[in-house]
């Protein structure tokens, strides 16, 4: 599979002309404020997402935003050069870090491994979102020139990056994702969910939104597990089954009573 479900032609190119970037654990690899010019892809290791709020600006022409159609989304795009970037979609990785290998960052990581002290990551706001090895962030920053990056990104661990500078992403990779961000704002301007949210907090839903494809019979949320975002469904249909005994256990601040059931009884469920 090409990276990013790209063309073959176009993952030759990025191979051809990317570069590596080795980080260890509290790097800054983006900062929020700062001018963006580059976009990432994860081969190894985990990131995490910060946003300082308090610096998020104001949308200066809100009625772009609330305006539904075409228009009103390729005006969110031109005007969301400066939001938080957002994580693509799966990546094969296997020759990318190959490659790597071979421009010698194992010793780089070596190297770098000395300890500094641990980065005090509160003044960068507050945590989003981490992101692990295939997904990839920074495109937003790209897609308008001279603009900002909206977001901090920090590394978790020893990582090892793709760089694609904005050369080799205009002619390789901005087309595509432009055309998927145009979708993402369409998605937010016709969900009535965000229709009271102000704009700025309407374009932040829209990078923050991602899509997937489940198979029949596949799993989308477990009950019990840790709650790390909402899902849309966009086409098809879901099945929802509830495991009522749980319920004491989750929400103890309720009172809810326990259930207890013999050797013959079947706790109940809902659906």
């Amino acid at each position: 599979m090409c990276p990013l479900n790209i063309k073959p032609d176009v993952a030759r190119d990025i191979l051809r002309n990317c570069a590596f970037r080795q980080c260890q654990r509290d790097d800054v690899i983006i900062r929020q404020g700062e001018l963006g010019d580059s976009f990432y892809i994860i081969l190894d290791g985990k990131v995490s997402v910060y946003i300082n709020t308090e610096a998020v600006l104001d949308d200066p022409d809100d009625e772009a935003t609330t305006t539904g159609g075409e228009e009103a989304a390729q005006a969110a795009v031109n005007a969301t050069a400066a939001q938080p970037e957002q994580s693509r979609g799966p990546v094969s990785v296997s020759s990318l870090k190959r490659k790597a290998s071979k421009g010698g960052t194992s010793a780089a990581v070596a190297a770098a491994t000395a300890e500094k002290k641990e980065l005090d990551r509160t003044k960068y706001g507050n945590f989003i979102v981490n992101f692990g090895a295939g997904k990839s962030f920074g495109e937003l920053a790209l897609i308008n020139k001279d603009c900002v990056r909206n977001a901090s990104i920090i590394a978790d661990e020893p990582t090892l990056l793709i760089e694609v500078n904005r050369d080799l992403y205009n002619r390789s990779l901005r087309s595509v994702q432009e055309a998927e961000l145009r979708e993402r704002f369409e998605f937010v301007s016709r969900c009535n969910v965000f229709d009271s949210w102000p704009s700025k907090y309407r374009r932040q839903a829209a990078m923050s939104l991602r899509k997937e494809n489940f198979g029949f019979d596949a799993t989308i949320v477990r009950q019990g597990e840790p709650l790390d975002g909402l899902q849309f469904i966009v086409s098809g249909q879901a099945k929802v089954v509830v495991n009522i005994p749980m319920h004491p256990g989750q929400y103890p601040l309720l009172g809810l009573r326990e259930f207890h059931f013999g050797s013959d009884e079947q706790p109940p469920t809902g659906s």
